[in-house]
């Protein structure tokens, strides 16, 4: 059975503020910096190598991929240096995984 994306449009980061903004009581651009300031933070930190675990979210991960630079049908005599990327994975908490499970279908007896 292949996994089944939901589609809905994505939430964005004004409506996230205004959200928590209603839920703790603060101005939602104070709320809005925060998500911003925690987006570059996350940014910077994955950048050293580091892994960044939200609590009740998940871990953040990047890694270091070394790609060879595309030729096309061109031979070059010299080597190419390799582009460097990274690669972020998410792997998702405990609560968060439990939260989203789909409730079982009853089956008849």
């Amino acid at each position: 059975m292949g996994r089944r994306q939901v589609a809905a449009p994505p939430v964005r980061t004004s409506q996230l503020a205004t959200d928590i903004s209603w839920e703790v009581g603060m101005d939602p651009r104070d709320v809005r910096l925060v998500l911003e300031q925690l987006a570059a933070q996350t940014t910077r930190h994955l950048a050293k190598g580091r892994r960044v675990h939200l609590d009740n979210l998940g871990t953040f991960t990047a890694t270091e991929m070394n790609r060879p630079k595309s030729t096309g049908n061109i031979k070059l005599k010299r080597k190419v240096a390799p582009r460097r990327s990274m690669r972020v994975s998410f792997k998702q908490a405990r609560r968060l995984k439990e939260e989203l499970k789909c409730p079982t279908k009853k089956t008849k007896a």
